[in-house]
């Protein structure tokens, strides 16, 4: 194979791969990544909206490796719903709400207006939650 033809096959796979850590663009500020990571965990959250429609494999493809590629330079997204809700948590409690659903007692986080964000293993973003507090049953 001539050396043009190599060089091209070399830069298509290179394309193919995601970025490694190393390689991250430096002018991407981490207030970007940041907010890049919360839009894709909002469309994440959009996509069972979307079940009726034939495209949803490609568009649930597509989130997929949007995750991965953030996962792949570092960036974590956490969703807190369904947590029992502790005094002291890193989180910002957007409402506090009476549910007859949850036991007495029982705090859990029923909604995230948006996830924890974490860059390398440190938390840049707290989630902001709704909190239903136990009104119902033992």
């Amino acid at each position: 194979m001539n050396k043009r033809i190599k060089k091209k096959l070399m830069k298509k796979e290179q394309r193919g791969q995601p970025p490694s850590a190393e390689a991250q663009p430096s002018g991407i500020a981490p207030e970007q990544l940041k907010a890049l990571a919360i839009e894709c965990w909002r469309i994440r959250n959009l996509l069972p909206e979307f079940a009726c429609s034939k495209k949803l494999p490609v568009l649930t493809s597509v989130v997929e490796k949007m995750n991965a590629l953030l996962m792949s330079i570092g960036i974590e997204i956490e969703d807190p719903t369904g947590w029992d809700y502790k005094e002291g948590m890193t989180m910002n409690v957007a409402l506090f709400e009476d549910n007859r659903l949850v036991p007495i007692g029982v705090q859990q986080i029923t909604e995230t207006l948006s996830p924890n964000v974490y860059v390398a293993g440190t938390l840049v973003q707290a989630a902001r939650v709704i909190v239903s507090v136990g009104k119902g049953d033992k």
